[in-house]
């Protein structure tokens, strides 16, 4: 059974606090920051601040936790992560708010690494597909209740208390982390073999890796969107308080979570490119869709088919990546996709926050759309290769 101690139970039980402080958290930060008047390109700033120093420190960090296992990051991560909110909770200002992100990027980084390097370990193929699945159906508790609890507790007791229960989470992880994850790797294989150059250089050229790394990316596009720009719109085209924003930003979750649950069966129905070309196309079409109504009902529907795509699209890149790693270097291959991840991370929120700035905040969607599509296009000769390949 998977979720027997020493499987995904002791993971899953770290995850969920981590997770819930994520979501309760990043998609109320460039709403805040916008309260300063720093304009849509200010915004995406502010977002892209959280994609900063993984770019740097990704692929380090990736061959760390393979030679130091998973408890060491996820507690140094914890540790930051609550260092920053509290420091946002207690001295509110926007320099604050940059500081937090980019501590919350290395944060995420150290944990989220950690942690799907150990769910890695458990299998491969189908295994794997399952195993990520399953992780990322708990990640929609945090994806659900994170915004409700954060929008509750910011139309009650303002922004301030919500950052300080973010770091009262963050506590509550490094507990968890002490108590439950193993104090070392689950491998003993050498990973100091090659030189770390050498080994990202030899991955690239893998089409596997490859496309788990653009897959990666493309989910990348609606993740920043409802982060970065989803609550503003929700705030001044559909004009929503902080509460009803939450709700609207659970939707996303719930549809997530109901996709997560149908994937290992879509892929061993229809398999991995033709339901990535899908996701992607999908979703590029819904994103294009969203600056078309302001009605409330409509951007719930809109925002419930984003949540459909990305919830099947972010754990079949993990997968991917996981499937194309040798034993030993999951954590390495999973940093090259987070490495992709944080550049994206980092780019998407400036480009998005341009587009709003020069036609409105609809076009951050329409661009987000466009992107979509363009990456859709890119998938389409791999994808006829995989058809091709399964059928002759």
């Amino acid at each position: 059974m998977v979720l027997a101690r020493g499987g995904l139970a002791p993971i899953i039980a770290v995850f969920i606090p981590y997770n819930l402080q994520v979501h309760m958290t990043r998609p109320f930060v460039p709403l805040y920051a916008a309260s300063f008047d720093i304009g849509y390109l200010g915004v995406g700033i502010v977002a892209a601040a959280i994609g900063l120093l993984p770019i740097f420190v990704a692929m380090p960090v990736g061959s760390m936790t393979d030679r130091l296992g998973v408890r060491p990051m996820v507690v140094t991560g914890a540790v930051i992560s609550a260092t920053g909110f509290l420091a946002l909770s207690l001295w509110p200002s926007l320099t604050m708010v940059l500081v937090a992100q980019v501590l919350a990027g290395l944060s995420n980084l150290l944990i989220g690494l950690g942690l799907q390097t150990e769910v890695g370990k458990l299998g491969k193929g189908r295994e794997a597909e399952k195993n990520f699945s399953m992780l990322t159906i708990f990640a929609s508790i945090g994806q659900t209740g994170g915004p409700l609890i954060g929008g509750f507790i910011i139309g009650v007791a303002g922004f301030p208390a919500a950052f300080g229960t973010a770091a009262a989470l963050s506590v509550l992880c490094v507990i968890g982390a002490l108590v439950l994850l193993p104090r070392t790797g689950r491998s003993t294989a050498a990973v100091a073999g090659d030189a770390a150059p050498r080994r990202a250089v030899d991955y690239l050229r893998d089409r596997d890796t490859q496309l788990a790394i653009f897959a990666s990316c493309l989910m990348t596009v609606p993740e920043v969107l409802r982060v970065a720009f989803l609550p503003i719109y929700l705030g001044e085209v559909v004009h929503l308080d902080s509460a009803l924003i939450g709700y609207v930003l659970a939707i996303f979750a719930i549809a997530g979570l109901v996709a997560k649950t149908a994937l290992p069966r879509l892929v061993a129905r229809f398999g991995r490119q033709v339901m990535l070309l899908t996701f992607t196309t999908c979703c590029g079409l819904v994103l294009l869709a969203l600056p078309l109504s302001a009605s409330l009902w409509m951007v719930g529907v809109i925002t419930a088919c984003m949540g459909l795509t990305f919830g099947l699209g972010r754990p079949l890149s993990m997968a991917m990546a996981t499937n194309a790693a040798t034993p030993g270097q999951e954590g390495f291959v999973m940093a090259l996709r987070l490495s992709g991840n944080r550049l994206a991370d980092f780019g998407l929120p400036i480009v998005f926050g341009a587009a709003a700035s020069a036609v409105g905040i609809g076009g951050a969607f329409i661009s987000g759309g466009v992107l979509l599509l363009a990456g859709a296009g890119v998938l389409i000769a791999p994808t006829i290769a995989e058809v091709r390949e399964d059928t002759g």
